[in-house]
């Protein structure tokens, strides 16, 4: 058992190093409302209602078909207020070949300068297991940015893809590495749009239901040129096995802003809820409320 433990350790190690060994990389990433409560951290945990967001890996690890959707609203300075919804189904049910997720999100932004950019992004993962505590993901997405400027009209249409891992050490430790957006950018499209990727790297440690930690790093390429590391921390509890209770940081270093995050979730038999606030303590215009209800089958 240990060797079998350590086989899959080193192939976690050297599997990171690949990852790593990729030439740089911006991801426009949703974050779901668990995620969202907890810093923005989640990378190495596994949620049914947001993994394949932030890990295409841990889709295989939710053992369950998954329908759920959300509906957001906020405000950012350098952008103006933003409206966003969507949808996901994921199912990744043990007697599955290729446990896998699809998800829509729409995304409104009404610039600061006039005018607006709607996003629409469309996202196909895949996942599979080696043995019961290796996970590996692929992405795809499509995403279309309609931007609107004095009048003016334009539409950008991106293909990309991502790559996770996720390495279950036990019950309560998990570890992933993900590479979001890794294909090269398409220089036609505004710098501004243009998907960049993003390297990340997480930790989720549960101490049974009282304290539950998820710290992850990541390294946009986009609009940062000193390579900044993002830091992002959260802590939850689960009280009465259906109340969750969350509290997280997220230190957005790459664009000199700090979040703090907060949040509750509801785990009924039949239904699930979750919402998530965060708020930059550097810049009070930069906010944003998240809900959503999901449907375990």
């Amino acid at each position: 058992m240990r060797k079998h433990v350590l086989h899959q350790l080193v192939l976690f190690t050297l599997t990171i190093a690949i990852l790593i060994s990729v030439y740089e990389s911006r991801a426009q990433v949703f974050i779901g409302p668990a995620s969202a409560a907890l810093g923005a951290g989640g990378r190495a945990a596994v949620d049914p209602g947001e993994a394949s967001f932030l890990n295409p890996a841990a889709v295989a690890l939710i053992q369950r078909y998954h329908v759920s959707g959300f509906f957001g609203i906020g405000k950012r300075s350098d952008e103006g207020e933003f409206t966003e919804w969507g949808a996901l189904i994921a199912d990744g049910m043990p007697d599955t070949l290729f446990p896998g997720a699809v998800s829509f999100v729409r995304r409104r932004v009404d610039l600061a300068g006039g005018g607006g950019d709607t996003q629409t992004d469309i996202q196909l993962s895949a996942a599979g297991l080696i043995g019961k505590r290796f996970a590996f993901g692929l992405s795809g997405h499509r995403l279309t940015n309609q931007l609107l400027v004095r009048d003016v009209g334009s539409e950008y249409t991106q293909y990309n893809m991502g790559l996770g891992v996720l390495f279950v050490a036990n019950a309560n430790i998990g570890l992933a590495a993900t590479i979001q957006d890794l294909l090269p950018g398409d220089s036609a499209v505004p710098d501004a749009v243009r998907l960049r990727p993003t390297y990340g790297l997480g930790l989720n440690f549960i101490y049974e239901k009282f304290f539950r930690v998820r710290l992850d790093l990541s390294r946009p390429d986009a609009n940062n040129p000193e390579r900044r590391i993002n830091v992002s921390a959260g802590i939850e509890s689960v009280f009465a096995d259906m109340l969750v209770v969350r509290l997280g940081s997220f230190w957005r270093e790459s664009a000199d802003q700090t979040y703090v995050t907060a949040g509750l979730g509801y785990k009924g038999p039949r239904l699930s809820l979750d919402y998530s606030f965060q708020k930059d303590t550097r810049n009070a215009d930069n906010q944003r409320h998240l809900i959503d209800l999901w449907i375990p089958l």
